[in-house]
């Protein structure tokens, strides 16, 4: 019964759409304002005093820095800013909706518990994961449509030789693992975002912070490990999947125990009396 009701106000929610828009949107402009000067050159190229030699030397550098593995490197930095934001926006804050509106006590006067508490955690889970991995996936299907595909030759630097960027090699060789990696992975960051809002949220019964306290630990807490040169502990590390492998490991080892002490909380939450 309550988890019909949660799939259908799920289902319903328009926030589920306007976000993913915006999420897209974000990282495609993005990648028209970093590459701007770039294709504005491609484009007004003949307007240069360059002979034929330099033109093709132009055009080829050019074209190299557009390829679909640069340019989606390149959307992560501007969508670290708001990842948690987005993820946490569709559902984290129903709780405190539930519980101020008097919905809640209606629910648990007809059901249990452990299947409100149950029900909520997963929708929650599911709509941050969903808004974060679809907006990846389908930014990423673009720049492999629009893009050259060829490997670019930093991977061939000692950096990629040293340490490989797990599942990099995917992206050339066998796409469609490549986009299940990723779908999966910013699933889970969204999934992980969501569920702490959602607890923060369950002891706090504010809207405001549940909302923004997952946000300003990505944003703030990044910055400040990455002054301190605290990197195994900077929550920037789970994007760096497309880098080295060192820091994407801490970084999915850092948000796994977010994901843990979240569920741990909740269910902590879900025994209490009052709730």
């Amino acid at each position: 019964m309550i988890l019909k009701s949660e799939i259908k106000r799920f289902l319903f929610n328009p926030l589920l759409s306007v976000l993913l828009i915006i999420s897209i949107c974000w990282q495609l402009n993005a990648v028209r304002t970093i590459f701007e000067p770039e294709l504005y050159t491609y484009q007004h190229i003949n307007n240069y005093d360059l002979n034929e030699y330099g033109k093709i030397e132009i055009e080829s550098n050019i074209t190299n820095s557009l390829n679909s593995y640069d340019v989606w490197l390149s959307t992560f930095v501007p969508y670290i800013s708001i990842i948690a934001l987005i993820s946490c926006l569709p559902y984290a804050a129903t709780y405190i909706i539930d519980k101020k509106s008097g919905y809640l006590k209606n629910i648990l006067m007809r059901s249990k518990k452990d299947n409100y508490f149950f029900s909520k955690t997963l929708l929650n889970a599911l709509s941050g994961g969903l808004i974060v991995s679809l907006s990846s996936i389908v930014t990423l299907i673009i720049l492999l449509i629009t893009l050259t595909n060829e490997i670019p030759s930093i991977l061939s630097s000692s950096l990629y030789i040293n340490e490989p960027a797990i599942f990099i090699n995917y992206l050339f060789e066998n796409t469609i693992i490549y986009i299940f990696f990723v779908f999966s992975l910013m699933f889970f960051i969204g999934a992980t975002f969501s569920t702490f809002a959602l607890t923060i949220g369950m002891f706090t019964k504010n809207i405001i912070l549940s909302i923004l306290i997952p946000q300003i630990y990505m944003l703030v807490g990044g910055s400040i490990c990455s002054t301190l040169g605290l990197n195994k502990i900077n929550p920037w590390n789970v994007m760096y999947f497309n880098f080295e492998q060192t820091e994407f490991k801490f970084g999915l080892l850092n948000i796994s125990i977010i994901m843990i002490v979240s569920l741990i909380l909740i269910y902590i939450k879900s025994r209490e009396d009052v709730i």
